[in-house]
């Protein structure tokens, strides 16, 4: 691994890039000059050096507006703690944290509200006194951050490392209640279990999502003719499912889904799920999926967000091409007991726990017939499931009640319209990059 220093007009280079990249106005030669030789007065009095470096974060996103910061003034994020803690820790100065860029901090995915991650990518400039520091790092800042975030891990990086842009693909899993696939002509309760036959049907659905596709119904105020909708599906695959007790409605069946895929659009996940849903219970064909890549727009129902959590980053091809000098990003064998514990106990534990407590899947299963898939006339329920289609349990007479909820949380969510054409449930990249991504997962593993 190479410990020589960056010169300072190589970090005055990057960042001046990066700001042309965020169409930042560019300073004039004179008074670039003067920040230059500022910067090498500076570099000559201290005895740190700049470095790259790759952070590993493990967090539960249900306190929090989403991964990336919103400045000064803004609803609290994990960047806004993440920042917070590092200049409490002496990792950084004030400046730094209220301009991140200014040492090139970037995330490999932007989660969305609520949204946890099990593991998530930062990298950035540090002045680290030596290596060393690595290990002693991530205990100082987590001293200074909430339970519900951890700093996992910290590693040397190539000095062109983008943890955003060297990522190969995502992997986010979706946790909910198997009552969510039964027909609608059967009582739909927590008793409910799912059988065999029913779970293959599910993986059918799921593995019609795979591949290249245009997804621009499964976000939102995009057209079909936006390239950037096209996306890259590697595997989808829900698991065997498993039971969990609850103190007062007994043993409830849940099952998680796997998903992996080059990038990720806004609220796309939660869409894909919500459509397989409606199919397993009756409320549309199975062709209906076809239908929603092609240019008409069709109302496809959106899965809470409770159950979403992003599992991994992958960094495979910059694993290949720099493992003999760097350490390996895609894996953190050192910390992965630790985050396997956090999985389990922080952000597993309190989505079975709030399904339970807040009926969210319930809920939205009783108003999911009222969607108009592919063009009835909307708000009205499919004929042949309306009778059938009434929620046969208690927590069903809230609907009413999730009517106004589910209508606070689309208000919600079009707050974070704002920065959707920039952001994913990972990533808003552009076709090329998407891509990119593509054709480097698919040499990462070998077409499988």
């Amino acid at each position: 691994m190479t410990s020589e220093a960056l010169p300072t007009t190589a970090v005055t280079s990057s960042k001046r890039s990066l700001d042309d990249a965020d169409g930042e106005s560019q300073v004039d030669d004179k008074k670039q000059r003067l920040e230059d030789d500022e910067a090498q007065q500076q570099s000559k009095k201290r005895s740190k050096v700049s470095r790259k470096y790759a952070m590993l974060l493990s967090y539960a996103g249900n306190n929090y507006y989403g991964m990336q910061t919103q400045g000064k003034g803004g609803e609290v994020t994990i960047e806004s703690k993440l920042l917070e803690a590092m200049v409490k820790a002496g990792v950084i100065g004030q400046e730094l944290a209220d301009k991140p860029l200014d040492f090139n901090f970037q995330r490999a995915a932007r989660t969305d509200k609520a949204v946890s991650a099990v593991r998530q990518c930062c990298s950035m400039w540090l002045d680290l006194e030596k290596d060393a520091n690595i290990d002693t790092v991530p205990s100082l800042i987590n001293a200074q951050l909430p339970d519900d975030i951890r700093v996992m891990g910290l590693k040397r990086a190539t000095k062109g490392f983008h943890c955003q842009k060297n990522c190969d693909s995502r992997t986010y899993s979706y946790t909910l209640p198997t009552f969510s696939f039964a027909p609608c002509v059967e009582n739909t309760n927590m008793k409910f279990r799912i059988s065999e036959e029913q779970l293959a049907e599910v993986n059918k659905l799921l593995g019609i999502y795979k591949g290249t596709h245009n997804f621009f119904n499964y976000t939102a105020k995009r057209e079909h003719s936006d390239k950037s909708c096209f996306r890259y599906i590697i595997s989808f695959e829900c698991g065997k499912p498993f039971v969990y007790h609850d103190a007062v409605h007994g043993e409830v069946e849940f099952a998680t889904i796997q998903i992996r895929g080059a990038s990720f659009m806004l609220h796309q996940i939660r869409k894909m799920i919500g459509m397989v849903i409606a199919i397993m219970r009756g409320l549309a064909n199975k062709s209906v999926i076809q239908k929603t890549w092609e240019e008409k727009r069709v109302d496809v129902p959106r899965a809470p967000g409770l159950g979403l959590m992003l599992e991994k980053v992958h960094y495979t091809t910059y694993d290949r091409k720099f493992s003999k000098t760097h350490a390996t990003l895609d894996e953190w064998p050192e910390c992965a007991a630790a985050i396997e514990e956090f999985r389990e106990k922080c952000i597993l534990a309190n989505i079975l726990k709030t399904e339970m407590k807040d009926n969210s899947m319930m809920n939205w299963l009783s108003v999911l017939l009222y969607h108009t898939y592919d063009g009835c006339e909307e708000g009205a329920p499919k004929p042949f499931c309306h009778a059938q289609h009434q929620i046969n349990t208690a927590n069903a007479s809230e609907g009413a009640e999730n009517d106004k909820d589910t209508d606070d949380a689309e208000r919600d969510d079009d707050k974070n319209d704002v920065t959707e054409r920039k952001g994913i449930e990972g990533e808003g990249d552009s076709l090329v990059q998407a891509d990119e991504g593509a054709e480097n997962v698919k040499a990462a593993i070998g077409e499988r």
